[in-house]
């Protein structure tokens, strides 16, 4: 398990040695925001930030009220509560796209190939299965290393052009109200509403993102885009 300042570490020394100098946009959604924004602020070669419901408001968030007691639940108590947060991380729009891939009556929009479809399967089928049998060590680390710790970090001191995507049915963060917090805090940046969203399913089909991108930072930002993750990250991710 790595702590926050290990995975910024991992994630700009990838930056540099795959960008290779070249303009960068980074990308963070929910406690990626968080990580995203201290990463911009290390690495000379970031020109832009995007921020998906970042969970830099994590501290005025329902997860953070509910969370932290399940730690405290007995044994055989422990699983119900973790089940009892699944309601924070959908919303109307995914639960119909899980029912339309279970009942195979139509696919999303969002998926343009077999590739897409066994992927978006795999995700939308599982995820409700390892939020409800996450390890208490590790929602313990995740809660007290990761997004304790992303909530305090400083939005305020990003020097690049920002732009903050949010769902306006967000019940896991205050997404709406820290979009403003942001925007008012920084001189150049926006925030794009998507209606209906909820956490885990801002992106997708409901925006373009490319699109709000090339109206943000021009029509042609010339950034890099790195495809995949350290690896460091990616086995946290699993862990």
């Amino acid at each position: 398990r790595s702590t926050f300042d290990e995975l910024v570490k991992a994630a700009s020394s990838y930056i540099d040695r795959e960008a290779c100098d070249r303009p960068c946009l980074v990308v963070g959604e929910s406690f990626g925001g968080a990580l995203a924004t201290v990463v911009a602020q290390r690495t000379s070669n970031v020109e832009g930030v995007v921020l998906v419901n970042p969970a830099t408001c994590y501290a005025e968030s329902a997860l953070a009220a509910k969370a932290p007691p399940i730690l405290e639940l007995p044994a055989w108590a422990y699983y119900v509560g973790l089940a009892s947060l699944l309601p924070l991380f959908v919303d109307r729009h995914g639960v119909r796209a899980l029912f339309d891939i279970v009942t195979n009556k139509r696919l999303p929009c969002v998926i343009e190939s077999p590739r897409q479809e066994a992927y978006m399967g795999r995700v939308a089928l599982s995820l409700p299965e390892r939020i409800a049998r996450m390890p208490r060590g590790t929602l313990a680390w995740r809660l007290r290393e990761w997004l304790d710790v992303g909530a305090r970090v400083d939005v305020g001191a990003l020097a690049q052009p920002t732009l903050v995507v949010f769902g306006d049915e967000d019940n896991t963060l205050p997404s709406e109200r820290e979009a403003a917090r942001v925007v008012a805090l920084l001189s150049k940046a926006r925030a794009v509403r998507v209606p209906g969203a909820g956490h885990a399913a801002t992106l997708g089909s409901r925006v373009d993102l490319r699109a709000e991108v090339a109206a943000f930072f021009g029509a042609e930002p010339g950034f890099s885009f790195l495809a995949g993750a350290p690896r460091k990250m990616r086995a946290d991710a699993a862990s």
